[in-house]
């Protein structure tokens, strides 16, 4: 069984909304990323696209306001909440003249679900709504497929007593019904989730986006989850009152946006990242754009996928579309770990706003994210020749040339000077490692000298890094050449 870091468990409140179910259903085989369940904004159309979009962002290790995911789609299509005074709808008959404008953003929406997601930088599948009808088959095998992998994403559904055409038949492009969207964390199944069959008793983990009653996650199985705009089928003893507990999504045409993720180049990274999935202890995020002020939070941080006795590092980006599409550079903060388990847990010190944004970045910190801590950045290298009175020089690294399994980089920078050190073995330490490191360089015949760096003690999983030097030669006039080898080294970090 497969589960998210918060475990499945039986809701505490028994009121659930009937007929929604708010204990998980038995299953063999789980893949959840739950979050705890909150409340959207209630106004200009409810923020319910807004929500869902955070709520996934959270598990791909984000917090973004619900104010910032609207303000993300400026510039694009808008036929609900957000254009004119008080961000009314848009009047205009003309389609193309109803656009989200500054600065308040559009009420997220099928028109504007593409441009919301590359506002917000991340990977999305947007569900083809002009498929052949009637979609429901194909829709929940669309679901299915993304759920398995562990991708959450956003259903589209009516609800019980709605008009479900929220702002005209142009709001529901292909000819479809919605009233509201609802982030699903999760799927359970008594087959093996690599069978793609989609079966009745298989079922999702979605949450409603609202208080009704409890504020609990709801669990639905595949085979109640569509109906006809009458809602006379599977939602007929749906409560109106309480609809968002137990919606389902037009069996003709449908709507819904697949997360994978944000927009990273992972070829960029010295190792993959890993999963890594944020929650926050508040039911109810401050609105500022009623006059609320925002409020600090800690991030509560799960990062998954780790191998016990390996080191990673985990870092923070602060601020609206903050972090970087390669790498990992720019960051605000890091904190490095040894993991004990397949898990690792952390709740930031450090506040954010509730109506700003953060993103974390984990990675593992193996020979090659070791190397290029060191030598990537320009950082120097100081090698001092034994003796009272010695030659030494100083050499600035270059990753360039660096292949896997390698472990060697080209010098781009030189120099000799004079150097009345002490001939004392230098340890050294690396501010990117946080551990003593110890150097021993020697001749290596026409090829150039050879620097053996070595991490003391040698972590786990953390192999030694070698580093070659080629074309390094004392300088006759400043010094005549002196007996070569061996070398004390220092690693010294510059950038």
């Amino acid at each position: 069984m497969m589960i998210g870091a918060f475990i499945l468990a039986a809701n505490p409140n028994p009121t659930c909304a009937p007929p929604a179910v708010c204990n998980p259903p038995p299953a063999k085989f789980v893949r959840a990323n739950l979050e705890h369940p909150r409340q959207q904004w209630n106004y200009n159309g409810g923020f319910c696209g807004a929500f869902s979009l955070q709520t996934l962002m959270m598990t791909h290790g984000a917090w973004v306001s619900e104010d910032l995911v609207r303000k993300a789609n400026i510039g694009a299509p808008c036929f609900g909440h957000g254009n004119g005074p008080n961000s009314t709808i848009c009047q205009s008959k003309n389609d193309t003249e109803c656009i989200s404008t500054a600065p308040l953003g559009c009420e997220v929406g099928p028109e504007n679900y593409a441009q919301t997601c590359s506002g917000l930088r991340l990977r999305c599948d947007v569900w083809d709504y002009s498929q052949p009808k009637p979609q429901a088959s194909a829709f929940k095998r669309w679901m299915k497929s993304h759920l398995v992998t562990g991708v959450g994403l956003v259903w589209v559904p009516m609800l019980k007593g709605a008009s479900n055409t929220p702002y005209g038949a142009r709001s529901c492009p292909g000819g479809g019904h919605f009233n509201h969207h609802e982030p699903v964390l999760g799927i359970g199944s008594n087959r093996s989730l690599s069978d793609p069959t989609v079966y009745e008793d298989d079922w999702i983990a979605h949450l409603s986006d609202e208080d009704e009653g409890e504020l609990v996650t709801y669990y639905r199985t595949f085979g109640s989850l569509e109906d006809a705009p009458s809602m006379n089928g599977n939602c007929l003893e749906a409560d109106p009152s309480r609809s968002c507990a137990y919606p389902c999504f037009d069996q003709d045409v449908t709507y819904g946006i697949a997360v994978h993720g944000f927009a990273r180049t992972e070829a960029s990274l010295p190792n993959k990242e890993l999963p890594v999935r944020i929650d926050v202890l508040r039911d109810l995020e401050p609105d500022p754009r009623e006059g609320q002020k925002p409020v600090p939070m800690h991030a509560r941080v799960n990062v998954s996928g780790l191998t016990a006795g390996h080191q990673y590092t985990l870092y923070a980006y602060r601020g609206f579309n903050s972090f970087p599409t390669t790498g990992i550079e720019g960051y605000d903060d890091k904190i490095e770990f040894t993991a004990t388990s397949a898990t690792w847990s952390y709740t930031d010190p450090r506040a954010f706003l509730s109506d700003d944004a953060i993103y974390y970045i984990a990675v593992e910190r193996t020979d090659r994210a070791v190397a290029r801590a060191v030598a990537g950045a320009m950082r120097q290298l100081e090698c001092r020749k034994g003796g009272s009175s010695s030659t030494s020089f100083h050499a600035t690294l270059d990753d360039s040339g660096w292949a896997p399994g390698s472990g060697y980089f080209t010098v781009t920078a030189a120099s000799i000077m004079d150097n009345y050190h002490s001939a004392a073995p230098l340890v050294c330490v690396g501010n990117d490692f946080k551990r003593p490191i110890s150097c021993v360089g020697y001749d290596n015949g026409d090829s150039g000298t050879l620097v053996q760096v070595t991490l003391t003690p040698t972590p786990t999983g953390l192999p030694t890094a070698s580093y070659r030097f080629l074309n390094i030669s004392e300088d006759p006039v400043a010094r005549p050449p002196q007996t070569k080898g061996p070398w004390d080294c220092s690693v010294t970090v510059t950038g």
